[in-house]
């Protein structure tokens, strides 16, 4: 099957979801629990990094791993979240972590090779293997399920795999993996030969005093590739700057791959990135902290609705129903939803093999008045259902 035709089979971004996405977020009558860009803008002193990398001049080329003091910076944090070392020379500066799963993805896969994607996961990661032809094979891990009462099925599909990617925390459920299965998915791969690529891009926004466990903090390191973002944590989405981690050998290769395709981030915005990292964490603290409201002010709504499960998430921005009893597919469900209550909701189809008993809400851009508003609407459309 050539590129093309394997693009053409892809659903993400297809224009119909697209355009209802859009439509929702311009009709005010539609409260939209759909796509997870934050409401807040991004703190003025990152911004503010930019504008005056601009009025310095620093509007020309730059290397195409990154400028160096944001590599460093990148390192430190590190170093300081996690008490990992990181060298600078490890890093690749990305157009946000799309671009760094492409990287991955694109670099390391080819086709036929079998990947091993922990689910639910992100239908984008899904589709990005489909896209460089490898083989999805699915691990679906039900919320609450303990991934080492599975390990021994979890390392039969490992057999001969090419790449094992998780998600932690995770985008949809909130899960975030313990220290333990971490430390399990790392030597697991390590044994069997095959890259693990660990997105971590939800690591700063954290409930309940979760503790997050990159794959960089075991000794076992020369097969990981580890991606993030500064989008979420820094309100920073429509500047599209993230990163990948990787052993030299592995980052040399992605970065090969970026400078054919991207050349290099824009300077202004890296130095943006620098003044997020460096700066103080005030900003994010508050952010999380709101995050946290709102989290719970939905939770609270959707478990007075009878018929539907709803796990309080870890981390991240999106709360993962479960509709099942409803007999009724996701995608009918957030059709007549928009219709008849005027909330916009994703379907869970994308996101895994079992995603058609969900359907994903996010809390990232809406009050907590609002997310109120939104439950009492659901819960007519629900009591409708009979």
């Amino acid at each position: 099957m050539s590129l093309s035709e394997r693009l053409a089979q892809t659903s993400t971004g297809s224009p119909s979801k697209l355009s209802k996405y859009w439509a929702a977020l311009k009709d005010e009558t539609v409260i939209t629990l759909g796509g997870g860009d934050p409401d807040f803008d991004t703190p003025g002193h990152i911004s503010q990094a930019a504008v005056e990398a601009i009025k310095r001049g620093e509007t020309h080329y730059s290397p195409s791993q990154g400028i160096l003091s944001l590599r460093e910076a990148v390192a430190a944090r590190y170093l300081r979240k996690y008490a990992v070392t990181i060298s600078p020379d490890e890093i690749q500066i990305t157009s946000g972590a799309a671009n760094a799963l492409f990287l991955a993805i694109h670099s390391f896969i080819l086709p036929g090779d079998r990947v091993v994607i922990l689910q639910p996961a992100m239908g984008y990661i899904i589709n990005q293997v489909e896209m460089a032809g490898g083989v999805v094979v699915p691990f679906w891990l039900e919320n609450q399920e303990p991934l080492l009462d599975r390990k021994d099925e979890l390392k039969a599909l490992l057999n001969g795999a090419r790449m094992l990617i998780s998600t932690s925390p995770n985008n949809p459920t909130g899960r975030v993996l313990t220290n333990e299965e971490v430390e399990l998915l790392v030597s697991m791969t390590s044994e069997e030969g095959c890259y693990m690529l660990s997105d971590e891009v939800y690591d700063e926004v954290i409930f309940d005093g979760t503790q997050v466990t990159t794959a960089l903090s075991f000794n076992e390191r020369d097969h990981i590739i580890v991606v993030n973002s500064f989008s979420k944590t820094y309100a920073m989405t429509g500047w599209r700057l993230g990163y990948l981690i990787a052993s030299e050998p592995l980052r040399e290769v992605a970065t090969r791959c970026f400078g054919l395709s991207v050349s290099h981030i824009n300077t202004p915005t890296q130095h943006a990135g620098i003044a997020a990292l460096n700066s103080d964490q005030e900003a994010v603290v508050e952010m999380v902290r709101e995050y946290e409201k709102r989290r719970n002010a939905l939770v609270a709504e959707l478990r007075k609705i009878p018929g539907i499960v709803c796990w309080p998430p870890n981390a991240g921005l999106f709360c993962f129903v479960d509709i099942s009893e409803t007999g009724l597919d996701p995608a009918e469900i957030a059709e007549r939803m928009l219709e008849e209550v005027r909330v916009f909701v994703i379907p869970g189809t994308g996101y895994g093999i079992h995603g058609n008993r969900f359907i994903r809400l996010t809390f990232a851009n809406a009050s907590v008045p609002v997310l109120e508003e939104a439950g009492e609407r659901m819960a007519r459309f629900f009591a409708s259902l009979g």
